[in-house]
């Protein structure tokens, strides 16, 4: 049993605040209708006031970094300084151009805080930090809330998108947490199979707000250092609307035999061997389902296909665009901080070997 894989910023920050609704519901189903109906009004609420909320981005952004920086220096010495180890690499070309790129993750705990200077001093210096996507921004939630992602608004209902199998096991996960399909009958099988992860992930430990992804964008927007964004809001989200339904009918089957408790415990490794650099651990927790997983979760040839293709998508495909684009910063001699999901430079598809194999020279730091 693995991670299936670590999120992008914009599904992690979509599905958390969603979902923090769904985390307070009662176990009866009047009180997840209501809670539904709030969501929908909340997310109705969010597309009209954007244009407001994003003027006023700079002073929310310099809010949450007191706010993060203030529970930073009230924990104690044996809490705090944890990013020491977080990997980081050096990406140098022959003319003397270079980046500083480091692996993030898109969730974590205040004991990283306040970074450690190997972080903070080549992040400084820095023209530009250079990310995924911005998830933070009123104008990423205002596209996501106006545009059904998540939901049918025809009436389509989620049980009649997935077998019977994926279905029940969808039930059963909610039903562990004392909750019930009501509030979710109406989502797309992207959405619900998203959704069991981000309900456990309310518990786990880690947390959005406590990632060093919004930390330095909020940093970077109070102090009108430029952003530059690698992907769009639409290019993440399409990784996952754009997938066939047989995709997350296989992964429920997948998720079969996980349970909150597991899924704590691996999240959890997860994190501690992030924020140590062990890159192997955390290549390992986030590679994907195994032909031994696919076999014991009974997958079709189709089904196999369907969920590599994704993996894929979610990763591969995503690298090989985003090492054109730092290509092209450094030819034009951008000094850049880069801060990307961790996965996204290990392994033989990564960005660092992308780059490597057009003679770019890279080295841990």
């Amino acid at each position: 049993m693995n991670i299936r894989k670590i999120k992008g910023p914009v599904v992690s920050a979509i599905l958390a605040a969603a979902l923090l609704l769904c985390s307070c519901s009662s176990q009866s189903s009047s009180s997840q209708e209501n809670e539904s109906s709030s969501a929908s009004s909340s997310q109705s609420q969010t597309q009209q006031t954007a244009s407001q909320a994003e003027n006023e981005s700079s002073s929310e952004a310099s809010s949450k970094v007191s706010d993060v920086s203030s529970a930073a220096e009230s924990s104690s010495a044996a809490e705090s300084g944890k990013s020491q180890g977080i990997a980081m690499w050096e990406i140098t070309d022959a003319s003397g151009g270079k980046l500083t790129m480091l692996g993030s993750m898109h969730m974590g705990k205040k004991d990283i805080f306040p970074l450690a200077d190997r972080i903070t001093k080549p992040y400084n210096e820095a023209q530009a930090l250079v990310i995924e996507c911005d998830a933070t921004s009123p104008a990423a939630a205002a596209k996501v809330s106006g545009a059904s992602v998540m939901t049918y608004s025809d009436g389509t209902l989620l049980k009649d998108k997935l077998s019977a199998e994926a279905y029940k096991i969808f039930t059963d996960k909610l039903a562990a947490m004392n909750m019930t399909d009501e509030m979710f009958k109406n989502f797309k099988p992207w959405a619900a199979y998203e959704t069991i992860d981000s309900l456990w992930l309310l518990t786990s430990g880690l947390n959005t707000s406590y990632s060093i992804d919004e930390y330095l964008i909020n940093l970077s927007k109070s102090n009108k250092k430029e952003i530059i964004e690698l992907e769009s809001v639409e290019s993440q989200l399409e990784v996952y609307t754009k997938a066939p339904d047989i995709t997350f009918d296989a992964q429920f089957k997948l998720l079969r035999d996980e349970t909150r408790e597991s899924y704590h415990k691996q999240i959890n490794q997860l994190y501690d061997a992030w924020v140590t650099g062990d890159t192997d651990t955390v290549y390992k927790l986030s590679a994907g389902g195994t032909d031994a997983d696919y076999a014991k979760a009974g997958l079709t040839a189709e089904e196999i296909a369907a969920v590599k293709k994704f993996n894929s998508s979610i990763k591969g495909d995503r690298n090989i665009k985003m090492a054109e684009k730092l290509e092209k910063l450094l030819k034009e001699g951008k000094k850049a901080f880069v801060m990307i999901g961790a996965a996204h430079f290990l392994g033989d598809d990564s960005i660092i070997s992308l780059l490597e194999a057009k003679g770019y020279k890279a080295k841990r730091i």
